[in-house]
């Protein structure tokens, strides 16, 4: 079913239009501000988007490890009353990352090369994020149902009962 997925914290049911967009939004931030790579993760670590570069041969074990570096630091700063939080973390010759909240569940991650100031990337940055929260204030805002309508999405539960049913029977 298009409408219920991906999720994006709770009661928020991103469509294709949506993740069009965020893809679009992070694509200019990506162009603009001469990043390596940009990743919009969620804080359940599932990869919302991402643009640029591939990241490492690795990349569910690096998204994993950005997700729980977003819930540890967005509990700090919940403990330290901020109301947002971003870090910026040297990697050598591989250059920074830099990690910024998006609204309450998402984490932007970034990428870049030594050369880019991160104060040019942090400007685009919070132009990025301010547009990424609104598609999320606007899919917050959408129903299940509300969801599975704009998508068009004209299947039955046939499908769903069926699983159901075995699962009934499976399990009691």
């Amino acid at each position: 079913m298009q409408a219920a997925g991906p999720k994006v914290g709770t009661n928020r049911f991103l469509l294709k239009k949506d993740t069009h967009q965020i893809g679009l939004i992070l694509g200019r931030f990506q162009e603009a501000s001469d990043c390596k790579t940009v990743l919009l993760i969620d804080e359940a670590g599932h990869l919302v988007s991402k643009k640029g570069q591939n990241p490492t041969r690795r990349e569910a074990t690096y998204i994993a490890l950005l997700a729980g570096t977003f819930q540890t630091t967005r509990r700090l700063s919940d403990l330290l009353a901020a109301s947002e939080f971003s870090s910026r973390v040297s990697c050598g010759e591989a250059g920074s990352l830099l990690m910024m909240q998006v609204g309450e569940t998402a984490l932007l991650a970034v990428t870049m090369s030594d050369d880019v100031p991160s104060s040019t990337v942090r400007t685009y940055a919070l132009e990025a994020i301010r547009r990424l929260e609104e598609v999320f204030k606007k899919a917050e805002a959408r129903s299940q149902e509300n969801a599975i309508a704009e998508s068009g999405w004209k299947g039955s539960d046939s499908f769903a009962n069926a699983v159901e049913q075995q699962l009934d029977a499976l399990f009691g």
